[in-house]
């Protein structure tokens, strides 16, 4: 049997577990408040991006004619530029690349047709003929022309065209000189009857006359001729008459010329006495496929030093050759660089007066481009623009055809410095 203790203490046990239920039964019953929630905004709409304002600029090159070979590499260069502007600053550029033929009155049918588009803003054209048959139309219709090759001194004046090459002010000291090195004492003089060739023989004849050298045979051909074998025999006879004077070794012909050089290099071949003495050329000729691929023993044989304008060798300049190179399969030439900083310095102009708020015009553009030229490093070297709104000064090559193995190339022999008026063997 429990001991009467173990008894009591069970029932004291229950009686407080009683109680204390009862009293939990008579507590008041709280429910829980449900749990506020803030709903989530709806997300907001992402603000539409504003457009980059697009930069519409044009060039009329010579990709067929006389300076086809210089037209189609200006083009690879304008390409270039204008890639690395959209990727650099992010901006659209709306361009158009037009073919003149290096025919002055086709770059005039472009120009309208361009002016018509909306394109106020143009690289080209690149002969010195084409721009002055189109400069009274841009200056009258507010259109900016910048070339990379115009050199006639006669439109070196205050209008529409900026010029980001020298004039043959300085091209014709580059000859002089560089005849007068390679011992030149009797010239016959031949050149391109047009704007350019008329200005740099009259100021090749000057420079010439001031070195003591005696310009025996002055020929002005029509380029447009059929046939260019009568000017040719007019060479003959004037080289022969050189000869007579100062011997063979002394006597040159200087070639103002474009591609059709060719023809005279091929035709000259008739005659002992033009392919026994040295021919000079021009900017019209450096570096011209078409005298490599086309005259190449008669080039060769005469060797057809031709100089052009001498783009600075920095390393900038290296490194738009090794692109341009990459990408065209051949080495720029000397105004394919300069149409790359054309255009570069265009499109900066032009977007900086985009980003000020102000409409661009050809007046406001100069102006612009002007000062970004005071701080442009350019692929071609620094940069700086005369009154005229033309290159300052610049320095010249000398580049010869070649024969080897059996094919031409153009090499460069040398150097005129315009700063010290000396030619250098490179």
């Amino acid at each position: 049997m429990a001991s009467k203790g173990l008894i009591v203490g069970v029932i004291i046990v229950a009686i407080v577990l009683i109680a204390i239920a009862a009293l939990m039964m008579q507590a008041p019953q709280t429910t829980p408040s449900p749990t506020q929630t803030t709903p989530s905004p709806s997300p907001s709409p992402s603000p539409t991006p504003t457009p980059s304002p697009t930069i519409k600029i044009a060039a009329i090159l010579p990709k067929s004619g006389d300076l086809a070979s210089y037209g189609k590499r200006a083009e690879v260069a304008f390409l270039m530029a204008v890639e690395d502007f959209e990727k650099q600053y992010g901006v659209n550029v709306d361009y158009v690349v037009e073919d003149t033929a290096t025919d002055p009155n086709i770059a005039f049918e472009k120009l309208q047709s361009l002016y018509a588009r909306g394109y106020r803003f143009v690289i080209g054209p690149m002969t010195s003929a084409e721009v002055r048959q189109i400069k009274g139309y841009a200056d009258t219709q507010g259109i900016l022309l910048i070339s990379p090759s115009s050199t006639a001194p006669e439109l070196a004046v205050d209008d529409n065209v900026l010029r980001f090459v020298p004039t043959d002010v300085f091209q014709s000291k580059a000859i002089a000189a560089y005849l007068a090195q390679s011992g030149a004492k009797c010239v016959v003089l031949v050149w391109r009857g047009d704007p350019w060739g008329d200005g740099l023989a009259t100021a090749t004849k000057e420079e010439l006359g001031k070195l003591g050298i005696e310009v025996a045979g002055e020929i002005r051909y029509d380029p447009k001729a059929p046939d260019f074998s009568p000017y040719v025999s007019q060479m003959a006879t004037a080289v022969r008459q050189c000869v007579n004077k100062v011997g063979r070794n002394a006597t040159f012909v200087e070639l103002i010329a474009f591609a059709e050089a060719k023809s005279f290099l091929n035709l000259a071949e008739q005659y002992p006495e033009l392919m026994e003495i040295k021919w000079v050329g021009s900017d019209g000729t450096a570096q011209l496929t078409e005298i490599i691929q086309e005259a190449c023993e008669p080039g060769s044989k005469v060797y057809f030093d031709s100089p052009v304008f001498a783009p600075a060798e920095t390393a900038r300049y290296q490194e738009f050759v090794n692109r341009y190179k990459q990408r065209a399969g051949e080495d720029p030439d000397a105004y394919s660089s300069i149409t790359y900083d054309a255009t570069f310095t265009l499109l900066l102009a032009l977007k900086k007066i985009i980003d000020e708020g102000k409409e661009p015009t050809a007046a406001l553009v100069k102006q612009y481009m002007v000062q970004i030229l005071k701080d442009y490093q350019g692929v071609t070297g620094k940069i700086e623009l005369d009154a005229a709104g033309d290159r300052a000064s610049g320095n010249y090559n000398i580049w010869r055809v070649v024969k080897t193995d059996g094919a031409c190339e153009w090499k460069n022999v040398a150097f005129w410095d315009s700063t010290t008026g000396m030619v250098t063997k490179t």
